[in-house]
């Protein structure tokens, strides 16, 4: 419980509150009583939690160098999605750092995971369409990224259906077509920020991992 209200506060921008909570997982941890097996799960959850916090705070490095292990100790070992978790991450942060090819990659190792949840698989989709347009696959990413937009809108994901859009956008060249497409991203976006209380909706969106997908969105409305 611990773990899951450190990631909220990280999306609501909220990050030192973030480290304080994960400080007292981590020394819930180390209690007497914990079984082996809580342990086992919590430890990888708390260094993956801290691996998105040094994220959003542009500490890629840093955030690689937490990840890297998850990555090996977890594979093969699918401890309730876990796996995909740490690789949908680990695509995220990749693609945000400029390293579009591993970020394909990782993505989608994190959608052919077997315990990947549908909410993990089609936020890896959307990504991976990122990763693909970045790193040159441009027909591969619009039919992914098509998938991902019908997947996140039947679910209700708004940003995995943002950036999905922006994914869209970018195969299209310029047009209106790019233009419609970049305006469905911004109106999902704009429903993610608008989840969030409203007084920290304006820190939520000044987010490092959201301000290059509200350019990407922007230059696409103007792609006429």
């Amino acid at each position: 419980a611990l773990v899951l209200e450190a990631r909220i506060l990280i999306d609501l921008a909220l990050h030192e509150r973030a480290e304080v909570v994960l400080k007292e997982a981590a020394e819930l941890g180390r209690g007497e009583g914990v079984e082996q097996g809580t342990l086992e799960n919590l430890a990888p959850r708390i260094e993956l939690a801290r691996a998105v916090l040094d994220a959003v705070r542009g500490r890629w490095n840093d955030a690689e160098n937490r990840l890297a292990p998850l990555r090996r100790t977890t594979a093969g070992n699918d401890r309730e999605g876990l796996t995909s978790e740490v690789l949908l991450a680990s695509c995220e942060i990749a693609g945000s750092s400029g390293h579009a090819a591993r970020a394909s990659e990782y993505c989608k190792r994190a959608i052919d995971q077997p315990a990947a949840s549908p909410a993990t698989q089609t936020l890896a989709r959307a990504s991976w369409a990122e990763a693909l347009v970045a790193s040159g696959g441009p027909d591969v990413a619009a039919r992914e990224g098509r998938r991902a937009v019908d997947e996140a809108e039947r679910m209700s994901l708004p940003l995995a259906a943002a950036r999905a859009y922006a994914a869209l956008a970018a195969t299209t060249g310029a047009g209106e077509q790019s233009v419609q497409l970049a305006s469905k991203g911004r109106e999902a976006l704009k429903r993610y920020v608008d989840s969030a209380p409203e007084d920290r909706r304006e820190s939520v969106q000044r987010r490092l991992d959201l301000r290059s997908l509200f350019d990407s969105l922007e230059k696409g409305s103007r792609s006429k």
